[in-house]
C-alpha cells in the first residue's frame, strides 16, 4: 500500500470514529442532558478530529499517487503552519470559553497530524 493510501485510511478511520462518538454523545444528550453535559469536553476534540481528519481524507482521495511525496510534504507544511498559527494566536482568548476549548482542540489535532505526517514521510 502506498503512503497516500495509508494516510487516507488512517484519516478516514479517525474521522468516522469521532463522528460515531459525536452521534453517541448526541443520543446521550437527548436521553439525559445534565449527565451528558458533564462529559461534553471531549466532544470538542471529537469535532476537531471530524473536521480536520475528514478534510484531509477528502483531499487525499483526490490526490495523485505519482505525486505522493509532494502531496504529503505539502500537507505536512500546511499542518505545521496551522500549529504555528495556533501558537501565535493562543494569547488571543475569546470571551467564549467553548470557543477557546475548540481552538485548543483544533491546535492539538493539527499537531497530531504534523507528527504523523513527519513519521510517514520519513518511512
Amino acid at each position: 500500500m502506498n503512503k497516500l493510501n495509508i494516510a487516507y485510511e488512517r484519516f478516514n478511520r479517525y474521522a468516522e470514529q469521532n463522528r460515531a462518538a459525536i452521534a453517541d454523545f448526541a443520543k446521550r444528550l437527548v436521553d439525559n442532558p445534565a449527565i451528558a453535559m458533564q462529559w461534553a469536553d471531549s466532544q470538542f476534540v471529537n469535532a476537531a478530529k471530524v473536521e480536520i481528519y475528514g478534510g484531509l481524507a477528502n483531499e487525499l482521495s483526490r490526490s495523485d499517487v505519482a505525486q505522493q511525496d509532494e502531496v504529503l510534504k505539502g500537507l505536512h507544511r500546511w499542518a505545521m503552519g496551522r500549529v504555528l498559527g495556533a501558537a501565535r494566536t493562543s494569547v488571543n482568548q475569546s470571551t467564549s470559553q467553548s470557543s477557546n476549548i475548540l481552538d485548543r482542540a483544533i491546535a492539538q489535532v493539527w499537531a497530531e497530524v504534523a507528527e504523523y505526517l513527519e513519521d510517514l514521510i520519513s518511512l
